[in-house]
C-alpha cells in the first residue's frame, strides 16, 4: 500500500438494522446502541462474535485484546486488534450509507462486480473500472 493511503473500511453494523414505525423500535434502537457502542456491548460483541468492536476503546483494553481463554485470539496467529490498532489512522467510514445511491453501488458490487472478477477471471481493476464508469451512467454522474 501506499504511504498515507486509506487501507481499510469501517462500515461497521453488519447489517443491523431497526425498521421505523414498528412496536418497540425506540427500545430496539436504544439497545442497539447499547449493545454495539457502549464497552460492555463491544467487549461481548468481540467476545461472542469475534467482530471488531466498532468502541476503538476496546481495541486498547488488554483484558479483552490479549485474553488467551477468548477463543478468536487462539485462532489467529497474530493478534487482531495488534493489526487494528497499526492501520488504525487510516480506516475510512462509509459515507455512501446514508446515500440514495448505496443501493445501487452494493448491488452492482455483489452482482456484477465480484462475479466478474471470481467467476469470469477479469482483472480486478478493470472490474473494477467498469463498476465505476457503469454507476456514473446509472446514477448520472
Amino acid at each position: 500500500m501506499e504511504k498515507g493511503r486509506k487501507v481499510s473500511v469501517g462500515g461497521g453494523g453488519t447489517g443491523t438494522a431497526v425498521v421505523a414505525g414498528k412496536e418497540n423500535a425506540s427500545l430496539s434502537a436504544e439497545f442497539l446502541a447499547y449493545a454495539k457502542l457502549s464497552d460492555e456491548g463491544g467487549v461481548e460483541v468481540w467476545n461472542m462474535l469475534g467482530f471488531d468492536p466498532c468502541n476503538m476503546r476496546i481495541w486498547d483494553d488488554v483484558q479483552v485484546t490479549n485474553n488467551p481463554e477468548n477463543q478468536f485470539i487462539q485462532y489467529f496467529q497474530n493478534n487482531p486488534f495488534d493489526v487494528l490498532k497499526e492501520i488504525k489512522n487510516n480506516i475510512v467510514g462509509l459515507e455512501s450509507h446514508a446515500s440514495a445511491s448505496y443501493p445501487s453501488i452494493n448491488n452492482m458490487f455483489t452482482t456484477v462486480t465480484l462475479n466478474s472478477i471470481f467467476e469470469s477471471g477479469t482483472d480486478v481493476k478493470t472490474a473494477l473500472d467498469q463498476a465505476q464508469a457503469d454507476l456514473k451512467n446509472e446514477l448520472g454522474q
